[in-house]
């Protein structure tokens, strides 16, 4: 293996060692405990590689970040609906955790966040559950 990947390796264990601590101190504050912290970053890790929850559970018994996390093989992927049920705000402050312990002491010159609304002439768009506006609430030109 060349030195690049083994960099690469060695930043990404550093990485999620770094989200689960923060994801153990956000779940301490909801009473919740270690282990569900890295079934936070479990669901993280599930979102950035698209897999189901199965797929989930066979990645993380076979993989070094399953053994970093400290997953046993053969673990039931039941565990990952019943974490994500109560995950929404834990996920929510760890990601701002996260952004603020990276650009804290830092000279930080432009954050941008785009709220434009953009017209959607569809009243049935179930993919946009989350920050839309329906056609009667917005301004069309006539």
């Amino acid at each position: 293996m060349p030195e690049d990947d083994d960099m690469d390796i060695t930043e990404l264990k550093y990485k999620i060692l770094e989200v689960l601590a923060y994801a153990r101190i956000i779940s301490k504050k909801y009473g919740h405990t270690k282990k569900y912290a890295k079934h936070i970053v479990a669901l993280i890790i599930k979102q950035l590689l698209k897999l189901t929850d199965r797929e989930l559970a066979e990645f993380l018994s076979r993989d070094k970040i399953g053994r970093m996390l400290n997953y046993k093989l053969h673990f039931t992927f039941t565990i990952f609906s019943k974490v994500r049920k109560y995950a929404d705000k834990i996920v929510k402050e760890l990601y701002e955790l996260t952004i603020y312990h990276k650009i804290k002491n830092r000279n930080v010159r432009l954050i941008a966040q785009d709220s434009t609304a953009i017209s959607a002439y569809s009243k049935s768009d179930k993919d946009a559950k989350y920050g839309h506006r329906t056609p009667s609430e917005m301004n069309f030109p006539r």
